[in-house]
């Protein structure tokens, strides 16, 4: 609550937060995948985009308020997966 208003984070109407991105504007998207329970499958697809690229890492270790040690693991393991995939060529998709 905010001056006696609700106020709820962005992420909740806009959890990929493209919202703000015009359409026509290309985009790389790095996808974080959810593996909670609590969320929706929904929540944890790649949204659908025209002029996107999108990159989703899997298998990072899983990072929380009581898993802080694995944070240096998952970034090093996000660092290198990311440079791999940026060296591979992306082909374009031509829907029909």
């Amino acid at each position: 609550w905010m001056n006696h208003a609700p106020h709820v984070d962005g992420g909740v109407a806009d959890r990929p937060g493209l919202a703000g991105v015009p359409f026509g504007e290309r985009v790389f998207y790095h996808h974080l995948a959810s593996r909670s329970p609590w969320r929706s499958l929904r929540s944890m697809q790649v949204p659908p985009r025209a002029d996107m690229v999108a990159l989703s890492l899997t298998d990072l270790p899983r990072v929380g308020p009581f898993r802080l040690e694995a944070g240096a693991r998952a970034y090093e393991r996000a660092r290198q997966a990311t440079a791999a995939a940026l060296r591979r060529r992306v082909e374009p998709v031509v829907r029909v």
